[in-house]
């Protein structure tokens, strides 16, 4: 759990890249709704808040973000390299978590 918060604290890393690819933003999103239900996992009302907060920051709908979860599933290939992005991702997060202590 504690690495979870960790993880979660890290939401509000700002990139510095210059381009970032829809996949990759797609990753980011993933990663940081997974981080929300994860954090709030015993409280349906929370988790709605935290989501929605999420969905904003990343400037999207829930419908958006489903609806690009779907039309990667039928591309193997793009699929695989969308869970190596959220991995990266994710270990920025904790890497600069790390930084922080």
């Amino acid at each position: 759990m504690k690495k979870i918060l960790l993880i979660l604290s890290g939401l509000i890393l700002i990139s510095c890249e210059q381009e970032i690819s829809d996949d990759e933003k797609l990753a980011r999103l993933y990663v940081d709704m997974v981080m929300a239900r994860e954090k709030y996992i015993h409280s349906d009302s929370l988790y709605t808040i935290e989501k929605e907060k999420v969905l904003e920051q990343h400037k999207t709908t829930e419908e958006e973000y489903f609806s690009s979860l779907r039309e990667l599933k039928y591309e193997d290939e793009r699929w695989k390299e969308f869970f190596m992005k959220a991995k990266t991702y994710v270990d920025t997060l904790e890497k600069h978590n790390k930084k922080r202590k």
